[in-house]
């Protein structure tokens, strides 16, 4: 336990562990927050959130509240790689919704239009995500390259778009929007895919590995999980359809840590052995598309539990999600075999 003395009783972790983490002059939430800050810093560490009690907060919005009110104060830090990569994947896997939902969309007479205002905030929040990559990654939009011009250009295209969409009042200017500036998601796409696959982001990877024996042990670890993993997929739908939604909702968080675990795993294993993802494959389907079929899959229970949707919830974990994991050793293997022969 962290050595805080018998004044204050706050519990104080570093993602969820233990730390002993002795207050000297800390008698504030904030006060911790600060110093545990500097702690990461020093370490190349991003301070990603703090989890007080049951809330969370991102590090800049924090209370300041005395520490003797909080029983439990978790400190969430990633390495700057994590927080990179998930950015990007995250905006990748919202660049291919939009662009399936554009593709897919019929325009039929001049009556009202679509609702496109979550498409245009995901256009201001993809903006956001290709400015943070770059931070972390220490670019400058302005002075990277992409295509004929540079990033920057297309950040300006997104936020320009969402100012365009405000004027679309029938499904006819939609498919016209969706067939000119929309294509600036087909652009942020390209250049999220471009900066996952960059030697900046391999160095940064391979400087927040310890070796490359600790990534084999971790994926070897990780294919050794599978089968429990796609087996706790079924008993989480068999929770949800008997109304145990508490028990459901512990085995989907594991399956999703498990699931994030492997992506990291997998990534730092692609770009620290310069392989890209649409070579490697099993029975026939890339690590590529099997990645993004689970991170749509987890897309898709997200929003099951945000509606309350527990039949489509259960139908993800037991008819897609669980034959998914159930293959995932094959993918995780061919990995491990091409990581060996590199």
């Amino acid at each position: 336990m962290p050595r805080i003395g018998q004044e204050n009783r706050v519990d104080i972790r570093i993602n969820s562990c233990e730390v002993n983490f002795e207050l000297e002059h800390e008698r504030a939430v904030t006060d911790v927050v600060r110093s545990i800050s500097d702690w990461a810093k020093e370490r190349d560490l991003v301070f990603v959130e703090a989890r007080l009690d049951d809330t969370s907060y991102s590090v800049d919005d924090v209370p300041d509240v005395p520490l003797d009110q909080v029983k439990v104060l978790n400190c969430v830090v990633q390495s700057r790689a994590d927080v990179v990569i998930a950015a990007i994947e995250g905006g990748i896997a919202y660049c291919d919704r939009a662009i399936r939902f554009m593709d897919s969309f019929s325009a039929e007479g001049d009556g009202p239009g679509p609702d496109l205002g979550s498409l245009g905030a995901g256009m201001d929040w993809l903006a956001e995500v290709i400015r943070t990559a770059l931070s972390l990654l220490e670019l400058d939009p302005a002075a990277t390259g992409y295509r004929d011009t540079t990033v920057q250009h297309t950040i300006e295209a997104l936020k320009a778009a969402h100012e365009s969409l405000k004027g679309v009042r029938s499904p006819r200017e939609a498919a016209r929007f969706f067939s000119g500036e929309g294509a600036s998601l087909r652009h942020a796409r390209e250049i999220l895919v471009m900066l996952l696959r960059s030697d900046h982001v391999r160095t940064l990877v391979v400087r927040s590995i310890d070796s490359p024996d600790t990534l084999i042990a971790a994926l070897k670890e990780i294919m050794r999980e599978v089968p429990a993993r796609a087996e706790a997929a079924g008993e989480a739908a068999l929770a949800y359809q008997a109304g145990k939604d508490g028990e459901g909702s512990v085995k989907i968080d594991e399956l999703t840590d498990f699931l994030y675990r492997y992506f990291r795993a997998c990534n730092q294993g692609m770009l620290s052995f310069k392989l890209e993802p649409g070579e490697v494959a099993s029975d026939g389907v890339t690590i590529e598309e099997k990645n993004a079929f689970l991170q749509e899959l987890i897309t898709r229970m997200s929003e099951a539990l945000e509606n309350n949707d527990i039949i489509s919830l259960s139908d993800v974990l037991e008819y897609e999600l669980r034959p998914a994991l159930e293959g995932l050793d094959g993918h995780v293997r061919a990995l491990l075999d091409r990581m060996s022969a590199e």
